[in-house]
């Protein structure tokens, strides 16, 4: 197998492996990361928080696992149930004596996450996860658009790259990309990239695989 199949592999196989250990990475897993970071005073806050009159709390759902509800409180009005929700933002001293709310239109985490970033720089344990991860997928793809394999053959590594993934995707469905999907959406359907797969193409990629 020459070198530019074996970088594929090489990029290809530790990503599938890698894949066993993502329980411990979930959304529930990511919360209780983010709970244990957050200061002693922003949870007393938190917990001792009290509504104005013709509002409630409205506590996060298992659903929503968004790192917001972990540095403030949401609240709804009990007048009018078309009022969209606003958070309170308990993070510092001075949010929580201005009572500085965050209006949630439609439910969304949007404005608050802004708010978080911008006046507190806090973040998700996700958001950076998910950069580290996309600063390590264009690592690879600078890797392999030099190799040999992809500069004088593209139709060859992709097929190669199809079918590693296929191959070695024996993970359950999920809603969303693997890295395998994403590094061949990235690499290979550019319009530089497009190639024409033929029976020659193919009948050479499966003799070197």
């Amino acid at each position: 197998m020459g070198g530019g199949e074996g970088a594929l592999k090489g990029y290809l196989l530790p990503a599938i492996t890698s894949r066993s250990s993502a329980d411990a990475h979930g959304p529930r897993a990511r919360r209780r990361r983010d709970e244990a970071s957050i200061p002693t005073a922003v949870r007393e806050a938190i917990q001792a928080f009290v509504p104005k009159a013709g509002t409630k709390i409205l506590r996060a759902k298992p659903s929503e696992t968004s790192f917001v509800y972990d540095w403030g409180v949401r609240v709804v009005s009990t007048a009018d149930t078309n009022a969209p929700a606003v958070l309170m933002c308990m993070t510092a001293e001075t949010c929580r004596t201005q009572r500085l709310k965050i209006v949630m239109p439609g439910g969304k985490t949007s404005k608050v996450t802004l708010h978080l970033t911008k006046a507190h720089d806090v973040g998700s344990d996700k958001t950076a996860s998910e950069e580290g991860r996309k600063r390590t997928r264009d690592e690879d793809l600078a890797v392999l658009k030099r190799s040999p394999l992809f500069r004088y053959d593209p139709g060859r590594a992709f097929v190669l790259l199809e079918t590693l993934r296929i191959v070695n995707n024996n993970l359950p469905f999920r809603i969303g990309e693997y890295e395998e999907s994403l590094i061949i959406r990235d690499l290979m359907l550019k319009e530089e990239a497009r190639v024409a797969l033929n029976a020659k193409v193919i009948r050479h990629s499966v003799v070197e695989l």
